[in-house]
């Protein structure tokens, strides 16, 4: 998984070289929207969204409030790409939930400080069990603060486990290396 922050976007050529020739081990990349100062919307978001698209990239990008709406319309315009909201909107889950809704290339986790009692309810009977995932934010927030939301959730078992770990490992192509373990 690469980082990326997008205050200096397009990187220089070298950058775009050295950047090329690792996609053999290539997943996807990280985005935070407010350290580099870059909202959602920016020119600049908008371009590394295209960009990872031409590469079927997952893309995990720190959502609040009401930005995951924003979020909703760059996965619309970039057809191949696989997008976590992360935090799942923090204090608008339920807006995380609404983009969600229809776009089933956007996943949904809630790791974060934001732990309203019933969240996770809310959004996993609203989205398809598939666009659930486990997130935890350790080591800066305790691991126990998300499984708590989870716990709290009532999950039927299967979406409870599709949610820790078979929707992630679909999402990064280790469905195979998993069930080969399992054997």
């Amino acid at each position: 998984m690469w980082s990326a922050t997008p205050t200096t976007w397009p990187p220089a050529k070298p950058t775009c070289g050295v950047f090329s020739r690792s996609l053999d081990s290539f997943v996807g990349v990280k985005i935070h929207t407010g350290y580099p100062r870059r909202e959602i919307t920016s020119p600049q978001m908008r371009d590394l969204f295209a960009l990872m698209n031409n590469f079927d990239a997952v893309v995990l990008i720190h959502s609040w409030g009401p930005d995951v709406l924003d979020l909703a319309r760059l996965v619309d315009t970039n057809p191949r790409l696989r997008v976590i909201a992360a935090h799942m909107g923090a204090d608008r889950w339920d807006l995380a939930a609404q983009a969600a809704r229809d776009r089933d290339r956007l996943y949904l986790e809630p790791s974060g400080s934001v732990t309203d009692a019933g969240q996770v309810a809310y959004v996993a009977a609203r989205v398809r069990p598939e666009q659930l995932l486990f997130g935890t934010d350790a080591t800066l927030i305790d691991p126990a603060v998300s499984f708590g939301l989870v716990q709290d959730a009532g999950l039927t078992p299967a979406v409870a486990e599709a949610m820790y770990w078979r929707n992630a490992a679909e999402l990064f192509g280790l469905g195979g290396a998993v069930q080969a373990v399992s054997s």
